[in-house]
């Protein structure tokens, strides 16, 4: 019976295991997300030039963490499924599908099509990007940002809530679950 118990434990955290790297980069999103409010408003970008770098690194980080979680890999870990995290939110599905269009167009592969952009120059006359017409969500209008984070977390949370609570309903063992870190 112990040898049972133990199997059905090593199975549980295995399978909780194979979430951990989508907690690690929710995490890191939500870190991003929270430095870019900290940088001051002004023409689209906060000043000056090495300000606008670290912005510019910060969102692409943003991007790339939350994406990553949605995306394949080889690893065996999960991947969370838009369709089944936003189901019933098309709002949200809509803002997810432009961020992954974003991130694969500028930020992955940068296919921006400079026919259709022009450059941003600083006051010092470095070109600071290049501006395009690829819908790219700024910062200013994430008002949306916040709630996809919340319930990418929330849906990843409750798949590692239902495995403890197989366990539990199995052998009588609760798995301790905090959310919050």
């Amino acid at each position: 019976m112990e040898s049972i118990k133990k199997e059905k434990i090593d199975n549980a955290v295995k399978e909780i295991n194979k979430y951990l790297p989508l907690r690690r980069r929710l995490g890191t999103a939500v870190y991003c997300y929270q430095r870019l409010q900290t940088f001051p408003r002004g023409q689209g970008f906060p000043q000056p030039l090495d300000s606008n770098q670290e912005y510019i690194a910060i969102y692409d980080a943003m991007i790339i963490s939350y994406m990553s979680c949605f995306v394949s890999n080889s690893s065996g870990n999960f991947i969370l499924r838009p369709q089944k995290v936003f189901k019933g939110k098309p709002e949200l599905k809509t803002f997810h599908d432009d961020l992954y269009k974003a991130r694969n167009k500028i930020i992955a592969h940068n296919e921006i099509d400079c026919d259709n952009c022009y450059p941003l120059i600083g006051n010092d006359g470095i070109l600071l990007k290049f501006i395009t017409n690829i819908p790219i969500p700024s910062i200013d209008g994430f008002k949306l940002f916040d709630e996809i984070l919340r319930v990418s977390w929330e849906y990843m949370y409750r798949k590692i809530l239902n495995i403890s609570n197989k366990l539990e309903g199995e052998i009588g063992i609760r798995v301790n679950i905090d959310s919050k870190n």
